[in-house]
């Protein structure tokens, strides 16, 4: 990377916290430095724990009731999944593409307000489209 950069992982959600644009033709063959504090945000939330009171002589047992839909809790940008579904070329399910059957991917992007919220990429980082949230399921499960 060229001037100093870092190069780090950009499958990551952040905020810009602060940004400062600067004029320089001078600097680095530049005419416009862009300096950019980013800030990582993670998902956060509830779980609500249902417990059935068990008859004489069981065992008690409790099970996690997740508040999303699908298997949205288990899926996050940078997670390996299974797609099977078609691609688009827009999270609001435009432009249909190729259709994948059991093919291991990584989600990269999510849009909770799209038809088609997670865009997935190959397993290298080479972006490929949006797909259904019923259309993955997170690898190993």
């Amino acid at each position: 990377m060229q001037g100093g950069g870092i190069l780090f992982d950009t499958n990551i959600t952040v905020s810009l916290e602060d940004y400062k644009i600067d004029e320089d033709a001078a600097a680095q063959g530049y005419d416009l430095m862009v300096a950019i504090n980013l800030k990582q945000w993670r998902e956060y939330g509830t779980k609500t724990i249902a417990i059935s009171f068990p008859k004489a002589g069981e065992a008690p047992k409790a099970t996690v009731e997740n508040p999303r839909k699908g298997n949205a809790a288990a899926i996050g940008i940078g997670s390996a999944v299974v797609v099977n579904g078609r691609l688009h070329k827009s999270s609001y399910g435009e432009g249909p593409g190729k259709s994948l059957s059991n093919y291991m991917r990584k989600v990269n992007f999510i849009n909770n307000k799209g038809s088609h919220p997670y865009h997935v990429t190959d397993m290298s980082g080479g972006w490929l489209g949006w797909v259904l949230t019923g259309d993955v399921t997170a690898a190993g499960g």
